[in-house]
């Protein structure tokens, strides 16, 4: 992780203390979000302002998929503001760290 703070409002963002997810869900209770790989519990967010949730995972170590629960709810969503959905627009959505990707041509004078 490269990020100290988040810098994007909303969505799940790589930072130095992990993985921090944010999510605007202004008519419900309660959101989780639930883990579909590397054995993690549910992460239950905290309420915030204006019908913000957000959370923390203390360490991201590669391909982290995920969906959220709303209310307690079986049925599990996609993030609405996901950077990378592998399995299509309704599956589990990946955590992605820009600050990783190593760039091929950093010789490109245009």
């Amino acid at each position: 992780p490269t990020n100290s703070a988040r810098r994007l409002p909303i969505g799940a963002e790589v930072t130095d203390s992990g993985v921090h997810f944010r999510v605007w869900a202004p008519h419900c209770r309660r959101v989780a979000v639930v883990f579909e790989s590397q054995d993690l519990p549910a992460l239950e967010m905290r309420s915030q302002p204006d019908g913000y949730f957000s959370g923390t995972v203390d360490h991201f170590d590669g391909p982290l998929d995920y969906r959220l629960r709303l209310d307690g709810q079986q049925q599990l969503w996609p993030d609405p503001a996901s950077r990378f959905q592998p399995h299509g627009p309704l599956g589990p959505s990946r955590v992605v760290d820009p600050c990783a990707y190593k760039w091929h041509d950093t010789a490109w004078p245009g």
